[in-house]
């Protein structure tokens, strides 16, 4: 929960800006969150209509993983390989999928049953 520090202004955090590095090359920082809704929606478009990944959009989308990890750290293309952009995107889902509860608004609770809230008259 966000801190108050008497005044009635809530202090939000920075959960989900994190710092990488690919050794050898400039650290950078991204937001997970954002990094994670942009690869969830090019992953989808790789899909079939079950969720399974058809063998022949694996390169494809191995390729698109690259281009978003280029896209997000600057790095020149030469400089990554492939599988730095998938463990990136690896990093990134366990992170976000841990911040989660963060960043969706919770919803009014459903009572426990429904005789919590059943009412019954009688006449």
């Amino acid at each position: 929960m966000a801190d108050s520090n008497g005044d009635g202004i809530i202090k939000i955090g920075s959960k989900s800006k994190r710092k990488f590095q690919v050794p050898g090359l400039a650290v950078f920082e991204c937001d997970v969150i954002d990094v994670q809704n942009q690869w969830r929606e090019i992953d989808a478009g790789f899909r079939d209509s079950e969720g399974g990944l058809p063998v022949e959009n694996i390169r494809p989308l191995q390729q698109a993983a690259l281009m978003l990890f280029l896209a997000v750290t600057g790095y020149d293309e030469g400089s990554v390989e492939n599988a730095q952009a998938l463990e990136f995107l690896k990093h990134i889902s366990e992170i976000g999928d841990e911040l989660h509860h963060f960043f969706v608004p919770k919803l009014s609770e459903k009572p426990s049953s429904p005789q919590a809230t059943e009412l019954r008259f009688s006449t």
